[in-house]
């Protein structure tokens, strides 16, 4: 299969790397990797395909070997436009998510402890105490997730989960880290919607100790491996570390696996560490390392970054959820200043919508408002956060993140839109998931169009209406 683009973010990356972008390429895919990448002089249109011209020959493709797979059914005048002013760039990647979490999108609104609800807010009273409660999203306390553990649907996971890997390859994503809790079949109802999806993941399994044989349920799972497209992390969250810390790294060492965790996200959380030191405790502890990442990291002290360069420990910023719950913001410029590995991710509920490109624009636009400085951040540093740097955060900058032969064919395509000074620049401030008119993962089309390959986006949206209008109707809302 090819792909002909007029431009090509080959990798896009921070002001410490390079920032290079290939003018009218034609990109070989072979067995879901890219095989070769060659620029071409010109190309005439025909109707059964496109013809290339290179330096020294001229290569004939057919329309049926072109991705994106709706080439042919383009008008003469379409295919010309699309040649003019396509971009392929790597895919998108996710590097915190709440899959489960996609059924509630908008319906929060927390205060900045989090784990109380702002005042007048009856649905999310209702779902903090009701007793019929379906799901554990904001049940942080030990006392409320066991007593909810057996009030689980898991019809709803699956529907949750099919939701949040539909929105996410419909915005460009094509890898994500989903942190899961525990317990109530949501990893065992994970890894079977997975089998059928079929998309490349990270599972972060949360330990929470309130659960019962919650590491033995962990471990069999990693040790089972029973689905080919998923890598095993170990988790945890703020307020649970403290009992778990030890055996989270005990099974990160066993089955050499990356430690993922939520750190300091309110002022409050921070308090649970000692003497409000979080970074200082999780060193002693021997949590931090090149294979662990720490999410949200909001209220940690600018004396602990030492702490996190030293160590090579990876930061995921989120700064749209962040935002929407009013935790604060993650100093992000000043740690990758200090040398820090950061990337982004979309988190979950409260990032209304898992659409990277629109969270990106947001950072950027966030950045230069609390530094009053235009040129702390860019497009193209904001590309990276999500592509090559998100690559890095995984350890996986050596087979995604960027387009280059020999790497993973998890790319995405989008029209442009005109006028077009800078590509990576028109990309972020000016496209939307609408103007994404193709992804593939593995070299496989996943979206075409506006179309998910795979997935009923009217099926998934009938059954969500039933599940919001039955939480609304108990609500009262």
């Amino acid at each position: 299969m090819y792909v002909i683009a007029k431009y090509i973010a080959v990798i896009a990356c921070n002001k410490k790397a390079s920032r290079k972008i290939l003018v009218n390429c034609m990109v070989e895919l072979e067995g879901g990797v890219i095989k070769k990448i060659e620029q071409y002089c010109g190309y005439r249109v025909e109707n059964n395909g496109i013809i290339l011209t290179f330096k020294n020959k001229e290569k004939k493709i057919k329309n049926e070997q072109l991705i994106p797979s709706f080439f042919a059914d383009l008008s003469f005048e379409e295919k010309t436009y699309y040649l003019e002013n396509s971009l392929l760039a790597p895919g998108l990647i996710n590097a915190h998510t709440h899959s489960f979490e996609t059924l509630f999108q908008g319906a929060f609104c927390f205060d900045s402890y989090r784990d109380k609800p702002v005042k007048n807010n009856n649905m999310l009273d209702w779902l903090l105490n009701y007793k019929r409660g379906l799901l554990p999203l904001v049940v942080y306390g030990a006392n409320r997730r066991t007593q909810i553990n057996e009030l689980i649907q898991d019809d709803l996971w699956r529907l949750a989960y099919r939701k949040s890997v539909y929105e996410q390859i419909k915005s460009g994503i094509t890898y994500f880290r989903d942190q899961l809790w525990n317990f109530g079949g949501i990893l065992e109802e994970t890894l079977n919607e997975n089998g059928d999806l079929d998309i490349e993941h990270i599972i972060a399994i949360d330990c929470s100790p309130s659960v019962e044989n919650t590491f033995l349920k962990a471990t069999n799972i990693i040790e089972s491996k029973s689905t080919k497209n998923i890598v095993y992390e170990v988790a945890g969250t703020d307020n649970d570390l403290i009992k778990c810390l030890d055996r989270i790294v005990d099974i990160s060492k066993n089955y050499n696996i990356g430690i993922h965790l939520h750190c300091c996200e309110t002022k409050n959380q921070r308090k649970v560490y000692m003497n409000g030191n979080a970074i200082k405790f999780l060193y002693q502890k021997k949590v931090l390392g090149v294979k662990t990442s720490l999410a949200h990291c909001v209220h940690i002290d600018s004396s602990e970054y030492s702490i996190l360069k030293d160590t090579g420990t990876k930061v995921v910023v989120n700064n749209r959820s962040n935002g929407y719950l009013g935790s604060g913001k993650c100093n992000m410029i000043e740690m990758m200043n200090e040398g820090i590995q950061c990337c982004y991710g979309t988190d979950g509920a409260a990032s209304i919508g898992i659409n990277m490109l629109s969270g990106l624009r947001e950072t950027i636009i966030l950045e230069r408002i609390f530094h009053s400085n235009p040129s702390i951040m860019d497009a193209y540093d904001a590309l990276y956060l999500a592509t090559f740097g998100a690559a890095k955060c995984l350890g996986m900058e050596k087979i995604m993140g960027s387009i280059e032969e020999g790497k993973k064919a998890n790319f995405f395509i989008t029209l442009l839109q005109q006028p077009v000074y800078d590509p990576i620049n028109t990309l972020i401030f000016s496209t939307s998931e609408e103007d994404i008119v193709s992804v593939c993962i593995n070299g496989n089309e996943r979206k075409v169009g506006k179309e998910i390959v795979g997935i009923d986006e009217m099926d998934i949206n009938n059954k969500i209406l039933k599940v919001c209008n039955y939480y609304k109707e108990m609500c009262g809302v």
